[in-house]
């Protein structure tokens, strides 16, 4: 590349030193202009110290830039500028915040790029030593919007969290911007070591911004959290470990990267204890009962902004995790476990939550299970394991994550007006707070799942789909019926709690005096209700872009499935065919799908042994 083009391939460190520029504004023009230079030096020095850029390898890309990189290397490199700025608190939350801008508007241009089958802007980097081999980067339609919605999400977070927060502003600006780095890099990466550490990442900034900037009981909170996070993540690094010593013994060659993993057939017994393991360690972090105990009290006692994140990307990213690396690693084991996983996913996350939110007093922790078994949907949907629940279950994880963020930014003004978030002690705030009452009624709504809302796609895509799955075993309109159960019995509650806090009668006479939502308050809460009707209105914009990559996800796995079945019980194999690998683009063709629907029928099909010509054809023992 040359003229214009070179300059743009470093637009990170350019974004840093106008943030820079902008945050340092009490200062004179040429100290501001000196000092965005600096930073936009030092910007670039870092990225050449974290990368090769020269040596990067990039495919399927619309613009010759590191794409991905930069999205995770921005906010990172905004963390590490925060510790050098001076502790200004204007100047520190105003670069922090136009850093998360900044990443939000560059993640924008993937809704228009086409999401077709295979990944898009793949990149391999060169790793640290303690990675062993290159660091893996790529996208696809299943990854697509839990990045656009951890882009979004954060700068909200770190916005109200900087209205209520004073003290200790540039350790929090440094947390945030490293959270959203590791957010972003967990859901593009495709090194499952990597994934592991971005992921502890998280689980140890929420640690400190809990444990610093909670409330009551803050340390007890923020280390109970911390320790059932810590038992998933051991589980999890269990198994990945384990995964690459089998792949080095078998390939003679070392890696945790995600298509190289796939290849492995493991045998029987290690193949469903390894699932059992990954999906136990996930279910402490989604969380699923009977892990779920630390989610009602962080939602209760972190700071507003906080609970935000950990709602609509933390809880997210552990259930894109089950999906990616639990189905996507062990397809038969999951075929095997997957009537019983919707049962748990019905009874302890809907139905259970359902009835824990019932009996709750504090508004925060009604939040919690009420979003514990909107989790239960997404996992039954996940388990239905069809092309239209999957997509029902990706989308109610957005959903889900807008919905519930929204709600959680909504109780944070009561706190703020009223002082209390005990539902026995709220009422009659409709008079005094139009605005809010508005707001409130529809954010409650969506999570009833009333139509034209997100709220009601998700479920009844998923609901509807469940029933007539056949890998949810003759039971699965019991699944289906106990899920439409506890959602009506859900969405009631939602519904009944406004309409106590609004419409009851007002337990302190100095509520009837507290002032409306501010305009401020409005431009955070007001684009997230826009996107809950756009979504409700317009699902098929989303299901465009995951369709083909859900189809190729599923394709894959059931040809892995089969070809599991032949393998001998105590035999492990690895498999060479590109397209089981997850490396080649695009699935098999239409009759092969037809040929594969057939057999999950249980009906017999002349062209089986084709089938298995085929896969044999592209494998090594």
């Amino acid at each position: 590349m040359n003229g214009d083009s070179d300059i743009l391939e470093y637009w990170p460190a350019i974004v840093v030193g106008v943030a820079a520029f902008l945050g340092f504004d009490k200062r004179a023009w040429a100290q501001r202009a000196l000092l965005g230079v600096v930073f936009a030096v030092i910007a670039i020095a870092a990225m050449g110290f974290w990368v090769s850029w020269c040596s990067i390898k990039a495919r399927f890309s619309l613009v010759p830039l590191p794409y991905l990189d930069s999205l995770v290397a921005l906010p990172a490199i905004g963390a590490i500028m925060a510790m050098f700025l001076p502790s200004t608190k204007e100047a520190l939350r105003k670069v922090a915040l136009w850093i998360m801008t900044a990443t939000s508007v560059a993640s924008l241009w993937l809704l228009i790029v086409p999401m077709t089958s295979g990944w898009k802007y793949v990149s391999v980097l060169p790793a640290p030593p303690l990675f062993l081999r290159t660091h893996h980067l790529a996208i696809d339609g299943i990854s697509l919007w839990f990045v656009l919605l951890a882009t979004v999400i954060t700068p909200i977070a770190a916005y109200v969290t900087f209205a209520r927060i004073q003290s200790r502003i540039k350790e929090l600006c440094v947390l945030l911007l490293l959270m959203e780095s590791a957010a972003i890099g967990a859901f593009v990466s495709l090194d499952l070591v990597v994934f592991w550490v971005l992921l502890e990442v998280l689980s140890v900034a929420l640690f400190i911004l809990i444990g610093i900037f909670g409330q009551k009981d803050k340390s007890n909170t923020a280390t109970k959290c911390y320790l059932l996070q810590a038992v998933g993540s051991a589980l999890l690094i269990l198994v990945i470990v384990y995964l690459g010593s089998v792949f080095s013994y078998h390939s003679n060659d070392i890696s945790y990267d995600l298509l190289d993993l796939n290849k492995l057939i493991l045998r029987e017994n290690a193949q469903h204890l390894c699932f059992w393991a990954i999906t136990i360690a996930l279910f402490f972090k989604l969380p699923m009962v009977p892990f779920h105990t630390w989610l009602p009290d962080v939602t209760e006692r972190a700071p507003i902004g906080v609970s935000v994140f950990i709602h609509a990307v933390y809880l997210n990213l552990a259930a894109y995790a089950f999906m990616r690396f639990g189905i996507g690693l062990f397809p038969a084991a999951f075929g095997t476990h997957v009537a019983t996983l919707g049962g748990i996913a019905v009874v302890g996350g809907c139905i259970y939550s359902t009835i824990c939110a019932w009996k709750q007093d504090n508004i925060k922790r009604f939040i919690a299970y009420m979003s514990m078994a909107q989790i239960g949907i997404v996992m039954l949907g996940l388990c239905a394991n069809t092309q239209s629940t999957t997509q029902g279950a990706l989308f109610h994880m957005v959903s889900r994550g807008i919905i519930t963020a929204t709600m959680i930014l909504l109780v944070g003004i009561i706190v703020d007006r009223a002082g209390t978030s005990d539902i026995s002690k709220l009422g009659g705030l409709a008079k005094p707070m139009p605005r809010f009452a508005a707001c409130m009624l529809i954010v409650a709504l969506a999570a009833a799942g009333l139509p034209s809302t997100s709220g009601f796609v998700g479920n009844f895509t998923v609901i509807m789909g469940a029933g007539s799955s056949t890998y949810l075993g003759r039971y699965n309109w019991l699944d289906a019926v106990l899920a439409a159960f506890g959602v009506v019995m859900a969405g009631a509650m939602a519904v009944g709690v406004a309409h106590k806090v609004l419409f009851g009668p007002a337990k302190n006479t100095n509520h009837t005096a507290i002032s409306d939502m501010s305009t401020r308050e409005f431009r955070v809460i007001g684009p997230l209700i826009a996107s809950i009707f756009l979504f409700g209105l317009l699902p098929s914009a989303f299901f465009a872009k995951t369709n083909q990559s859900i189809s190729d996800f599923h394709t894959r796995n059931r040809l892995v499935w089969m070809k599991a079945q032949d393998t001998a019980p105590h035999a492990t194999r690895l498999l060479t065919n590109e397209f089981l690998a997850g490396t080649r683009p695009g699935s098999p063709t239409s009759f092969m799908l037809e040929l594969l629907y057939k057999m999950d029928e249980g009906r017999p099909s002349r062209p089986q042994q084709d089938s298995e010509d085929l896969l044999e054809s592209g494998e090594s023992e």
